[in-house]
């Protein structure tokens, strides 16, 4: 047979053949090192041909189409010839002559064998979910799963380059031989980058092969690796395109849709009312969570339903062996960190951590948030006049006095118990309140005649709890198997109090809700405002596994099986809203299942659905969505990327926005959770592309745009809260309307280094545009309330020293409507006409709030101090002083004693804002 194919091949090679002059023999072998990116094998058989002086001939038909991804090093000829062949099913010969022929492996069945290993962080020994491996020549791969297992099955035996890579890491390129019939295992350390510290934010988008520049930052094309500046992934989640995040009183949204479209979770269990005294600052210890996973637009199959996407945090645990504790403080909480290691032996090791942050209002109050709750704790006079709580009118009284009192804590465990390389044991929990009181003291304007003294008051409070236990494991060389149960706790609740009284008492000392109504004396009247949110809770029971099943190296399926059990009650209380009671539970089945298959050497395909039962209404709901992916490693412009994916998205669990009509409401609205009732079941359709560009090894480019059609989407009605007598008080229609939505928008992200990577340069700009349907509302479609229609960005950080970091950045939005006071359009556009001549709430698209601009720099020194490492912090935000508007309210105007008209007045985001914070590390 051998001789017979030799035969054919020349027979072939005297009609068509490429041959190079004979090399001249040397005594000694000559050894040869070649690195090939992308190359086409007739090119890189004509180098090796001229470079090693040899003759070569072949049939054409064999190697055309055929590309070398390929690094060799100091190898004789043969060698080298052997490693460059194997890949593509082909093998040589050499004739008497010298003359090596290049023929196909023989046509008997080839053995194969299996490459599984695991990734983990080269510094902490921490698994990496979701990293990349893949063969160098891009004819297959895959990506690790929860525990950092990956399986790669059906390589013919031989010799393959492969490459690991992951978001904030340095990609590392392994050669590995495959016996045949037999399994190769190996855990594979990536160490991370210079300017990169554990926080790291990772996104769906990732190049599947590598060119000249991608491979020294493979994954910068839909990743963002968390600022060095920054202790905890969540502050720089805005920098990602289409984020919105870190305004006061807004929470996460994702390109352009509003927050409650968006599931919040906690390695992998569901967060519920996740606010820090009504979203100020995040409701997660900065030391806690390692990592955010962001999906968004044409997310895949495996995630969650939801109509926008899902924000996932994962608890952050130390490196085996790593036994330490950390303290920090700044001017709102102190931080504490513990973490401690097991080596059990035989592969097997148990790790710990723990984070506890708590405030300490009571004895240092922050003065920027002080002033900042003070400005913002007004009497507003159109809104208490219309709840009739008090008999004169509220604009004849301006404020002198001002106490809060702010508490909130979290605490979080989390444990990994490693069985072996490729079974472990996780678990996690989560608790935290956060709970926020204020009390205004008013006195009358002068010659009026009035009770003297009106006082107001506002409590909040929110509480979570969230515990999730998993077991991760590589099965066999081909499955990947992990199981979770979860449970999840949240509830909220506010009341509003107002009192006149003829007593000048002025209040000094901290409230608590039990002796708020004491504070102060006197004759006058108490009133328990109306429209209060007694209660608004929910229990989230999750079971279920998901397995993931490699074919070969370039197909594997994913699939699960899920049950969800869920309660929810709302409570609002009669008042300014119509009393409205609900309580709901409900079971969902899903599963889902999912194909990727990479074919060619730069296509990856990924095929699958979602289908839900719901209990209520016995039915099955599906989920179709796909992507496409196009990774070309070499052109004129440098390595690029490009991802296109879309579907259709449902969601079972909703959470609506209601607008605070207390009389000082500092937080302008709350979320209630409600699911299963009888409105129909929100869906929305994507379509998202994204493009990735690295023109030189220092300079990236990313471009993505997204469109989504909501033909049914839930807000809340307000028509139905203020005038729905005749509706089932207890359903969720009582609070809440189907309509539709559309968003559109797009980014651009540019990140170039410099001087060596010591300075990092980022730029961007988003573009968003949305539109709600609120015919109920206006009599019309407008913008939605929560978009920022255009958002500039610049960031730079610098490393100055090895222990002296520096970072500025700048921030502007433009574009904002629905400037005013949400009650305003809300609430009183719809409970009567406002008096207030000249101010007309009912277009919201018309009323514009001035831009915003912000410039931040922070400072961090982090000397090490014999077995101790310290941080020291200089954070400046807002160093321009800037007032930005946070939102409009009218001011009444008084002359000769009355209010003769409104005028406009602004509450502002806190103005310049210094910060200093000290770390310790044992």
């Amino acid at each position: 047979m051998k001789l017979l194919r030799i035969y054919i091949v020349l027979a072939v090679s005297a009609l068509s053949v490429f041959s190079v002059p004979a090399a001249a023999q040397d005594s000694d072998p000559v050894r040869f090192s070649f690195d090939f990116r992308g190359e086409s094998l007739e090119t890189v058989l004509d180098r090796i041909a001229r470079e090693a002086e040899i003759d070569l001939v072949y049939d054409p038909d064999i190697i055309r189409g055929a590309e070398v991804y390929q690094r060799v090093q100091n190898l004789e000829i043969r060698d080298l010839l052997r490693s460059v062949l194997s890949a593509h099913g082909l093998d040589f010969l050499t004739l008497s002559s010298g003359t090596i022929v290049i023929v196909t492996v023989a046509a008997e069945d080839p053995a194969y064998g299996v490459f599984t290993g695991k990734v983990v962080d080269g510094r902490t020994g921490h698994p990496l979910p979701g990293a990349t491996v893949m063969l160098a020549d891009a004819s297959g791969g895959t990506s690790t799963g929860q525990s950092g297992n990956f399986a790669i099955s059906r390589l013919i035996s031989g010799e393959y380059t492969i490459i690991f890579s992951y978001v904030g890491y340095e990609a590392v390129t392994k050669s590995v031989r495959i016996p045949p019939n037999e399994r190769i295992q190996e855990t594979v350390s990536l160490q991370p980058k210079q300017l990169t510290v554990a926080p790291v934010i990772v996104e769906s988008h990732r190049p599947g092969v590598f060119g000249s520049y991608s491979n020294s930052n493979p994954n910068n094309g839909e990743t963002l690796e968390a600022e060095a500046m920054m202790s905890s992934p969540i502050r720089d989640l805005s920098l990602v395109p289409g984020v919105q995040h870190g305004l006061p009183m807004n929470g996460i949204q994702l390109q352009g849709s509003q927050q409650s479209e968006n599931r919040l979770l906690l390695d992998g269990a569901p967060v519920y009312n996740p606010h820090s005294i009504g979203k100020m600052f995040s409701a997660f210890s900065p030391h806690a969570i390692g990592r955010v996973t962001l999906n968004r637009a044409g997310f895949g199959a495996s995630e969650a339903s939801s109509l926008s996407g899902a924000v996932d945090l994962s608890h952050d645990l130390g490196a085996v062996g790593n036994r330490g504790a950390t303290l920090q403080a700044d001017p709102l909480a102190i931080n504490l960190r513990g973490d401690y290691s097991f080596d059990l032996g035989d592969e097997s090791s148990l790790q710990v951590m723990s984070a506890f942050r708590n405030s300490y209002w009571d004895t240092y109050r922050d003065p920027v948030l002080r002033e900042s709750l003070r400005s913002w704790d007004q009497i507003d006079p159109l809104i208490l006049n219309q709840t009739e709580a008090i008999e004169t009118d509220a604009a004849l009284y301006s404020p002198v006095d001002h106490d809060s009192e702010l508490n909130f804590y979290d605490a979080h465990f989390a444990s990994r118990l490693t069985i072996n390389s490729f079974n472990e044991l996780y678990a996690s929990f989560y608790a935290s309140e956060n709970e926020l009181n204020t009390a205004v003291l008013n006195r009358s304007i002068p010659d009026v005649n009035v009770v003297p003294f009106l006082y107001a008051a506002e409590q909040y409070q929110w509480k979570n709890r969230v515990g999730q236990i998993s077991w991760n494991s590589l099965l066999s060389p081909r499955i990947n198997f992990r199981t979770k149960m979860s449970y999840s706790y949240g509830s909220f609740s506010h009341s509003s109090d107002i009192r006149t009284t003829n007593a000048p008492i002025w209040f000094t000392t901290t409230l608590d809700r039990a002796s708020f109504s004491h504070e102060i004396g006197g004759s006058g009247s108490f009133t328990e405002l109306p429209g209060s949110i007694e209660g608004n809770n929910i229990h989230h029971f999750r079971a279920g596994s998901d397995l993931t099943y490699s074919f070969s190296s370039n197909f594997e399926v994913e699939t699960g099986l899920h049950l969800d059990h869920v309660r929810s009650g709302v409570d609002v209380e009669e008042g300014n809203y119509l009393p409205t009671f609900s309580n709901v539970k409900s079971s969902m089945v899903s599963s889902h299942l999912t194909g990727n298959y990479r074919f060619g050497s730069f296509w990856h395909l990924s095929l699958g659905s979602r289908l839900t039962y719901l209990d209520g209404n016995q039915t099955v709901y599906a989920e179709p969505r796909i992507s496409v992916q196009y990774d070309k490693a070499e052109s004129r412009i440098g390595y690029w990327s490009a991802r296109i994916s879309g579907g259709l998205y449902r969601q079972f669990i909703n959470e609506y926005s209601i607008t605070n009509t207390g009389a000082s409401a500092v937080v302008p609205g709350f979320s209630i959770w409600s699911h299963a009732g009888n409105e129909e079941i929100p869906k929305a359709y994507h379509l998202a592309g994204s493009w990735y560009l690295a023109p030189s090894e220092n300079s990236t480019l990313r471009l993505e745009a997204y469109y989504k059609w909501q033909p049914v989407t839930n807000i809340t009605s307000y028509r139905n809260l203020l005038t729905g007598e005749d509706l089932d008080r207890s359903e969720v229609s009582a609070f809440a309307e189907s309509t539709e939505m559309r968003a559109l928008g797009g980014s651009i992200r540019a990140n170039r280094s410099v001087a060596n990577d010591r300075i990092s340069l980022m730029g961007g700009y988003d573009y968003s545009f949305t539109r709600v349907d609120m015919t109920s509302q206006f009599g019309k479609t407008v913008p939605a309330p929560w978009s920022d229609p255009h958002r500039v960005q610049f960031r730079m950080m610098w490393r100055v020293l090895s222990d002296l970091k520096a970072s500025v950045r700048w921030q502007g939005i433009y574009g904002r409507t629905w400037a005013y006071r949400e009650a305003y359009y809300n609430y009183l556009q719809l409970a009567e006409p406002i008096n207030a001549e000249g101010f007309d709430f009912s277009s919201p698209e018309q009323d514009f709030l001035s831009p915003f601009s912000q410039v931040d720099f922070s400072l961090v020194y982090s000397p090490s101090a014999g077995r101790a490492d310290m941080e020291l912090r200089l954070d400046l935000v807002n160093i321009l002083n800037r007032k930005n508007e946070l939102e409009k309210n009218l001011v009444p105007v008084f002359e000769n004693g009355s209010v003769t008209r409104y005028r406009t007045g602004e509450r502002t985001m806190p103005g310049f804002y210094p910060s200093v914070s000290l770390q310790i590390s044992f």
